[in-house]
């Protein structure tokens, strides 16, 4: 199988730098996702939760109503929680990959890329001179 995108494989700092990327782009995705699906989760349980309300002003609730009032009650305490877990979970994760992305970025300007511009440079002067001596 041929991979159609490329991948720099020869330098671990490389690695570093693009998967430390990912994961900030992942994480961002993943918080983003969070978060609207805990919304989602909150209207939803709040639209039920005014209706029981509305229901409960006219009459007294059945058995099932009230577990249902406070199943949602539950649920609505439950998604908070989960929702800073996972939160906190994406912000580490996001800090975590832009740590790993900026060192492998440093790393790959300093121990790498740096030689590679001077010895390209050294080899433009040395064509330079090999066609003036022509």
């Amino acid at each position: 199988m041929e991979s159609r995108i490329p991948l720099p494989t020869d330098s671990l700092y490389k690695f570093w730098a693009l998967f430390g990327t990912l994961c900030v782009i992942f994480f961002f995705g993943a918080l983003l996702y969070v978060n609207n699906s805990y919304n989602e989760r909150l209207f939803t349980s709040l639209v039920k939760l005014a209706e029981l309300e509305d229901i409960q002003q006219t009459r007294d609730l059945t058995t099932t109503e009230m577990t249902t009032r406070d199943s949602l009650t539950r649920l609505l305490e439950i998604a908070e929680y989960d929702k800073h877990v996972f939160i906190c979970s994406c912000l580490v994760g996001i800090g975590l990959g832009f740590v790993g992305s900026l060192y492998g970025f440093l790393m790959w300007y300093r121990k790498l890329q740096r030689y590679q511009d001077q010895m390209m440079e050294l080899e433009y002067y040395k064509l330079r001179r090999e066609v003036s001596k022509l």
